[in-house]
């Protein structure tokens, strides 16, 4: 490897860029926007120019030089050189490759490639870590748009989309290898842990597949008047697990504690949501390792059946303390409010008031609501629809008041909300995959939702210096052959 001919290579090509530009540029003149900014765009062209060469020159110098390698037991022999297209972070360069090949025929193999990590692939890997990691902020078309403004390369719409689907088929495949690697290395110092709380939670994410209509029937009739649609909207699923600190007084005069860290993964909608479940264990049986003898697990949930149900089915919330979404809670005592005395009732406002309190206080008030709501049912007058919408919620809270354990949670300090699953189902789901027109295939999105938890998880450097591991542990083992 050639590290030092690489080397002049990128200097002699940078001088040569700065002399045309020097014999190009403008003199006398007085220094204006107009000239920095042509300067700048000198420097970067002399800059992308060197890069690319040096590149090149690192590559074919460390290429293979013997007629004959042996690749994992097997002898191949020099059958010439191919010419490979390869976008590197100062753009796309043409790099001259070694190509070997059985005497018996097969697959050809490109010590270049084993080497640095190329194989099926047409970027370097500094160049797609940074496409995926755009990719996995912005749609490709933004990406592409973005790059071309300030980096030294700019692929294209095309290529960041083929990038996105070839790496998220392989990330699938060792996805739970991959996340028990980085989850297990990136954890807060242990001593600072004292709670570990898991929440989960959907978001709706539009597929390109046929499903039910949605929404209020068009009042005249359209199309064939069928029942069902090209598209269908269904539930996306994300897991937030948080660690937090020891509880301290704010400066409120009240116990709380500091969350230290959260990690996310996200899974397309499928049938009962059985990979993301056995995901979810897979977090978390890495990170509740990292709780110190004495810490508390808490499972924070809003109201959904489904997800209630199935934490019951699953021994490990067994040790868990259960607590349903305080803010989720207090919607609903909102409902039984306007229920009760109507909408913009400074009665209802009151009552709303006094309760939402009260279950941030008083550990029986739950129960409170409910002998609230049936003392005044028997003194107001109410017709059918709000006796309907009070039952509804009374409903509510009759079913999940053993779960409303604020005021304990708040003496110890512990988080009563699931805000962070709610924000990540917000920033991880429908920030990237439900703008205006987005529509997608469960595998397509599947590949951005994997890349984007890790970017939000904090984590995205770690995981793909991981990734490029496994790729490396990958590539098949050669050595050259004496001539």
């Amino acid at each position: 490897m050639n590290v030092k001919g690489a080397i002049h290579a990128v200097m002699d090509a940078v001088k040569q860029k700065l002399e045309e530009f020097c014999q190009k540029a403008p003199t006398g003149e007085d220094l204006s926007p107009e000239l920095l900014r042509e300067f700048n765009h000198g420097l970067r062209i002399a800059f992308a120019k060197a890069g690319r060469v040096g590149v090149k020159t690192l590559l074919e110098s460390s290429d293979a030089t013997t007629p004959h390698i042996m690749v994992e037991g097997r002898k191949m022999i020099l059958k010439g050189k191919s010419a490979k297209e390869l976008l590197t972070p100062f753009g796309t360069e043409r790099v001259e490759r070694r190509i070997y090949q059985a005497r018996d025929g097969g697959e050809c193999f490109a010590p270049i490639d084993a080497k640095a990590c190329l194989i099926d692939d047409f970027a370097t890997p500094d160049a797609a870590d940074v496409v995926l990691f755009a990719a996995g902020l912005i749609p490709p078309r933004n990406a592409e748009e973005l790059l071309g403004k300030c980096a030294m390369f700019n692929p294209s719409t095309t290529a960041i989309r083929t990038m996105i689907e070839k790496y998220g088929k392989r990330v699938e495949g060792a996805d739970s290898q991959l996340r028990r690697e980085v989850f297990s290395e990136c954890v807060p110092s242990s001593d600072k842990i004292a709670v570990l709380a898991a929440s989960m939670d959907g978001a709706n994410v539009r597929l390109d597949e046929a499903g039910p209509k949605r929404g209020r029937p068009a009042e005249r009739p359209r199309g064939d008047g069928g029942s069902e649609a090209d598209t269908c909207f269904k539930n996306a699923m994300v897991t937030s697990i948080s660690f937090y600190g020891e509880a301290c007084l704010s400066k409120e005069g009240h116990l709380e504690s500091e969350r230290l860290a959260g990690r996310y993964l996200a899974r397309m909608p499928e049938e009962r949501a059985v990979t993301f479940h056995q995901r979810t264990d897979e977090a978390l049986d890495i990170l509740e390792q990292f709780l110190p003898e004495g810490g508390a697990k808490i499972l924070l949930l809003d109201g959904a059946k489904g997800l209630w149900a199935r934490a019951g089915e699953n021994k490990r919330f067994a040790a868990y303390e259960w607590l349903i979404d305080f803010f989720h809670t207090t919607e609903h005592l909102s409902k039984a409010s306007e229920a009760l005395f109507g909408k913009n009732s400074s009665t209802g406002r009151k009552w709303y008031e006094k309760w939402r309190k009260l279950l941030l206080e008083d550990k029986r008030a739950a129960a409170g609501v409910v002998r609230s709501m049936d003392h005044h049912v028997r003194t107001l007058r109410m017709g059918k629809s709000r006796l309907k919408d009070l039952a509804t919620e009374k409903t509510f809270f009759v079913r999940n008041k053993k779960l409303m354990r604020y005021a304990e949670f708040l003496q110890k300090g512990w988080p009563i909300g699931s805000g962070p699953v709610e924000a990540a189902c917000k920033s991880i789901v429908k920030a990237r995959l439900c703008a205006s027109g987005m529509c997608w295939s469960r595998k397509g999105g599947q590949h951005v939702l994997t890349i984007r938890s890790y970017i939000k998880s904090g984590l995205w450097n770690e995981f793909y210096g991981r990734y490029l591991e496994m790729r490396q542990k990958q590539t098949p083992e050669f050595h050259e052959l004496a001539a």
